[in-house]
């Protein structure tokens, strides 16, 4: 296997060049690296295994990394003062209060605990590309009561239900704030909803046959004894497909154009490495871009602080919210204070404000869980040289 690697490491972090090369031997598809230190780019790498489809500006979807993205969003807006995150929705959202979401707030939906996450009755003549339809549908449902006030991961609703709410306040649409905010902060390739002008730079998604098969069984009916064995283990799979359209559950979803040039804040956005990266440094260094402040120290240090230290009633463990991001999995590093968002397939971008570092990875090819395994060791990489 021809292993093509190109970019830029500075010598102090040489191990994580190292350990990116030996990921992408390890995979059949390729990939992207950012690493930020002190607000100065230390890490610049992108390759494949050989089918030379990424370059330097090449971008990738992201799934769920797009949620952090689309969080950094709301907080700007938040910051500037047109809401607070104890505003109820409704107060912004007037037609979201109806069927017991009167008094669900901001900061509940950023930490997942509004109990919006079914989409099992989503009409079928409604696509995913279809914001007034989505929107409609999610203002019209109701919350599972039992996850109300409980950490409970919304798989695709979040970002609908952010976008809207930065919609509402502050007028713009999540990919008219996005490219606005990619202006101010000069990144070179950060999307939800890809114009036409930038297609030719998004690299398709690979998967195996292994792969598509697993995903098409989520779309399977599951037998009443496996239901009940995975119930012992605390997993509800109704509650867990009802989550997930099954327009979402056809593999061939992932490359097709109209999701790719969609609004689907959850899971659609496209990027280089070195947008997520330069995104997360600004968080990671208190909220100051080029010596002036982004966002304020105030919300910033936030981010830091976890919201809910229970176990995630959808995902099983103890993701430790915090304003719409998750902790960071390190395999030995202690990162109490580190936050980001993963996305299924491996990539991810997280702040470590500590260290003062920050990390963007894409990749196209499905070579992870939702946990991001991929990151895990180029987590400890970079961690261990700070």
């Amino acid at each position: 296997m021809d292993i093509v690697i190109k970019g830029n490491t500075e010598p102090q972090f040489s191990r994580v060049a190292k350990r990116f090369t030996k990921i992408i031997q390890r995979f059949s598809g390729g990939a992207s690296l950012c690493v930020y230190h002190k607000g100065q780019k230390v890490v610049d790498l992108w390759g494949d295994s050989g089918q030379q489809t990424w370059h330097e500006n090449s971008m990738g979807l992201c799934f769920s990394t797009t949620k952090g993205v689309v969080s950094t969003l709301l907080h700007k807006v938040i910051d500037q003062g047109f809401a607070d995150y104890d505003d109820k929705i409704a107060h912004h959202w007037p037609e979201f209060a109806c069927h017991g979401k009167a008094e669900l707030t901001i900061r509940q939906l950023l930490n997942h605990q509004t109990g919006l996450i079914s989409m099992g009755s989503l009409p079928d003549d409604v696509p995913l590309w279809d914001w007034s339809g989505i929107l409609g549908y999610l203002a019209q449902s109701s919350p599972n009561p039992a996850f109300v006030g409980q950490p409970a991961y919304h798989v695709v609703t979040y970002g609908w239900l952010v976008g809207e709410l930065i919609l509402r306040i502050s007028g713009k649409s999540v990919s008219q704030l996005l490219q606005q905010i990619s202006t101010e902060l000069a990144l070179d390739g950060l999307y939800i909803g890809v114009p036409e002008t930038e297609m030719s730079r998004v690299v398709p998604i690979l998967m195996t046959e292994q792969e598509l098969r697993r995903i098409q069984r989520l779309a399977l009916p599951v037998g009443r004894i496996a239901k009940k064995a995975l119930s012992i283990l605390g997993v509800d799979v109704n509650e867990i497909q009802s989550s997930i359209p099954k327009s979402l559950l056809v593999p061939e979803i992932v490359n097709d154009p109209r999701l790719i040039a969609g609004t689907m804040p959850s899971f659609n956005g496209v990027s280089t490495a070195r947008s997520l990266a330069k995104l997360y440094s600004v968080l990671a260094n208190q909220g100051i871009y080029q010596g002036s402040p982004w966002l304020s120290h105030e919300t910033v240090s936030g981010f830091s602080s976890v919201q809910d230290k229970h176990r995630d009633k959808i995902v099983k463990i103890k993701m430790h919210w915090r304003y719409g991001y998750h902790q960071l999995f390190s395999l030995r590093h202690a990162v109490a204070k580190g936050f980001g968002h993963f996305g299924f397939g491996g990539s991810g971008a997280w702040a470590e404000p500590d260290r003062k570092l920050s990390m963007g990875l894409v990749v196209n090819s499905q070579v992870g869980s939702v946990m991001g395994q991929l990151l895990l060791s180029i987590n400890t990489s970079s961690f261990s040289v700070c």
